[in-house]
């Protein structure tokens, strides 16, 4: 672990906003024969928007996934339309256990309506029933609609995603097609640790539940988190999508897991109080994981309580500004996305415009930084029309990637291609 600050003086008559990058390192893999086991819940929705290719192409993938599983593994098969289905229960992953859910998964036919809490949390308490020491418990929801049966509000999903993740399940979701509700699978995996992956052609699903599957499979450090230890009354809170728990002089961020060699930035957003000339703010990170894979500690250097020319003439790390303001680009695009579909246009293109405007602020000559503003001043007119609901679609998941710092299509960011 390495934290850049983008600037260390702070402001003595006025709360000061200073930005916090965090770059995290998991290590190789050096067990592929003894990896931790997985125990994993293929949550299919069956409602009868999922006929035809979807549900054909789904069925294929989870069949696929269950036969790419150790006999040391665990899977079990949950489907749901308005009502819920265990299709094959908490299974070991041997020979027959997996023909018999390959049997089990090709039965599975498109139905009724989208109960969707229900379907998830069956196959959450398939995992929570035989719980092993040591074993990864993943959870993943595959799905083309919204929660329209059941529970169905956001809120009350994403504390049930929380608290799955607190026991060690954690949820991934794919979202098929344009018909998926994206806030609300947004809204899941990041209380619930997990990824949402926008699968937008059925030719897809295959290598995208492949994919997720590929990652549980590569986890070498687990329940990573990072703890950021600040003087009184300093607020952090993360800017990229993590979920934060603080407790008086102490905000942790939880990461989740992180895979073989994966790269992964953090920023922090540190709000100052008040303070008098040449007083110092000390902000301590931590980097921890459950099995101890993780361990590392760092002292930043020492922020400072400096007069208004002294903070107006600072010289700023851009690398920072550049990955701060990457991310704030994100958040606009996501609330454009709303906005836009709501029918109000101007909204959106504000939102655009602002955050445009306010990357300009302290971009200053840098290249790269005023190429980020100059990118949204682009999508004005993008933002100002109807669009497609799959261009929708893609620019949400892209910009909840930027969020969690990985790749357009939602896959860890490693210091080695995977696929050479």
């Amino acid at each position: 672990m390495n934290a850049t600050t983008d600037r260390t003086y702070i402001r003595c008559n006025g709360r000061s906003d200073r930005y916090i990058l965090v770059r995290i390192q998991a290590p190789a893999s050096t067990r592929t024969s003894t990896r931790d086991p997985l125990a994993a819940a293929f949550v299919l929705d069956r409602s009868g928007s999922m006929s035809g290719p979807k549900i054909a192409h789904a069925r294929d993938a989870i069949a696929s996934a269950i036969g790419s599983l150790a006999e040391a593994d665990r899977f079990a098969v949950v489907a749901f339309d308005h009502g819920v289905e265990t299709v094959m229960p908490r299974t070991a992953a041997d020979g027959p256990g997996r023909e018999a859910g390959r049997q089990a998964v090709a039965r599975i036919a498109a139905g009724g309506n989208t109960n969707l809490y229900e379907g998830w949390l069956r196959g959450a308490e398939q995992l929570a029933q035989g719980m092993e020491p040591g074993m990864i418990q993943r959870v993943l929801l595959l799905t083309d609609g919204h929660a329209n049966v059941g529970v169905t509000d956001h809120d009350e999903l994403a504390r049930t995603a929380a608290g799955l993740r607190d026991r060690g399940i954690t949820t991934w979701a794919l979202g098929f097609g344009d018909g998926y509700d994206e806030a609300l699978l947004d809204a899941i995996v990041t209380a619930g640790g997990g990824q949402a992956l926008d699968v937008a052609d059925p030719d897809r699903i295959p290598a995208a539940v492949a994919g997720a599957v590929g990652e549980a499979l590569d986890v070498v450090a687990r329940e990573v988190t990072l703890t950021a230890h600040v003087g009184r009354d300093l607020v952090v809170e993360p800017l990229s999508r993590f979920r934060p728990m603080s407790t008086g002089e102490r905000t942790t961020v939880l990461l989740g897991e992180l895979v073989s060699e994966q790269v992964l930035e953090v920023v922090l957003r540190v709000n100052f109080p008040y303070g008098r000339l040449g007083e110092r703010q000390v902000v301590v990170l931590e980097l921890a994981s459950a099995d101890g894979t993780m361990n590392a500690r760092i002292a930043l250097p020492d922020f400072i309580y400096a007069d208004t020319a002294t903070n107006d003439h600072q010289v700023r790390d851009r690398v920072v500004d550049r990955t701060v303001a990457r991310i704030y680009a994100a958040r606009a695009r996501k609330g454009a996305v709303g906005t836009n579909r709501r029918g109000d246009y101007r909204s959106a293109v504000g939102e655009i415009e602002r955050t445009a405007a306010r990357i300009r602020q302290y971009a200053g000559d840098d290249r790269e930084l005023n190429a980020i503003a100059d990118e949204l001043d682009a999508e004005r007119v993008m933002w100002s029309t109807p669009r497609m609901e799959s261009d929708l679609k893609r620019a949400y998941s892209v910009a909840s990637m930027v969020e969690v710092d990985r790749t357009n299509d939602g896959w860890a960011r490693r210091t080695v291609d995977p696929d050479a």
